[in-house]
């Protein structure tokens, strides 16, 4: 059952890199190296810019698919078996002060609470969850910073991948914006739109080309917003709870923007970790 599921789960992502593969092709076999065999510097150009951007869009797909950092939550916040058992069989009221002596004892920092006030507890991990982590159903763990379970990656989208999340849709959407450019210009320029197997291949990359912008670009656009805005989409759909109902995650846009891209800007460009933090502590600030 187990591979079953991780079987119809694969499906999404394997679609969209078909899916991909195919555009690319179209892009680059059929457009450069027949469209523009009587241009050869147009090809050329043409062959290097879409190169480039396919590469690193590549490049942060495949750091998202496979980043697995996110699952690494530190040991102090695991309970052993025997501490698991004996908070199961505690009332509520002892469940939540045996945690925070828990706390306390290891010298945890959390600022998050249950809307009952309780230190947020993963029955199936069997930890003190850290600030802004959740379990998800999908992998089954608990994920720092968790933003939301991506089906065409197949992956969880958290801590250590987020930024790769968000460049990834950048260099998509520019891959298929200038696609889309390219060929509209190029059918102005020869004015006439002949009907064989290359033009039909041709205008299902373009057509594809504008379906993936409509959706990734309002996709991009909203993260966007949650990213400047320092929330995850599971925190836009649920309320976060500090123990002080004054603080706050927000920092302000430019310093929410830097506590994901970080502070040198020539690592803004690549899927490298250059976060803030380690995923598990988090600056906080009071509300206005």
């Amino acid at each position: 059952m187990p591979c079953c599921k991780k079987c119809y789960q694969a499906i999404p992502s394997i679609l969209l890199i078909i899916f991909i593969l195919l555009t690319y092709y179209s892009f680059t076999h059929e457009f450069c190296m027949k469209g523009l065999k009587e241009y050869p510097t147009r090809q050329l150009i043409y062959l290097i810019v879409e190169g480039i951007i396919f590469f690193m869009f590549a490049w942060c797909f495949t750091h998202v698919m496979f980043c697995r950092s996110n699952f690494k939550i530190p040991r102090e916040f695991k309970l052993n078996d025997m501490e698991h058992e004996l908070l199961l069989n505690l009332p509520p009221l002892e469940k939540s002060t045996l945690l925070e002596q828990h706390v306390q004892k290891r010298r945890i920092s959390v600022w998050l609470r249950t809307p009952d006030n309780v230190l947020r507890y993963c029955m199936r991990c069997h930890l003190i969850k850290p600030d802004r982590s959740h379990h998800c159903s999908a992998c089954d763990k608990c994920v720092l910073k968790m933003d939301h379970h991506c089906p065409w990656t197949n992956n969880c989208v958290g801590f250590a991948n987020h930024k790769s999340f968000m460049l990834m849709l950048m260099y998509g959407n520019l891959a298929a914006l200038f696609y889309v450019i390219v060929l509209i210009e190029y059918y102005l320029h020869i004015g006439v739109i002949q009907q064989d197997l290359d033009t039909v291949i041709l205008c299902s990359g373009f057509l594809a080309s504008c379906i993936f912008l409509l959706f990734s670009w309002v996709l991009y656009y909203q993260h966007i917003i949650w990213l400047l805005r320092n929330v995850t989409i599971i925190e836009t759909l649920q309320d976060t709870h500090f123990y002080n109902p004054r603080l706050t995650f927000d920092l302000g846009k430019s310093e929410n923007f830097l506590d994901v891209f970080g502070e040198c800007c020539c690592f803004w460009w690549i899927p490298v970790n250059s976060s803030y933090g380690n995923g598990v502590n988090f600056e906080v600030r009071y509300k206005r």
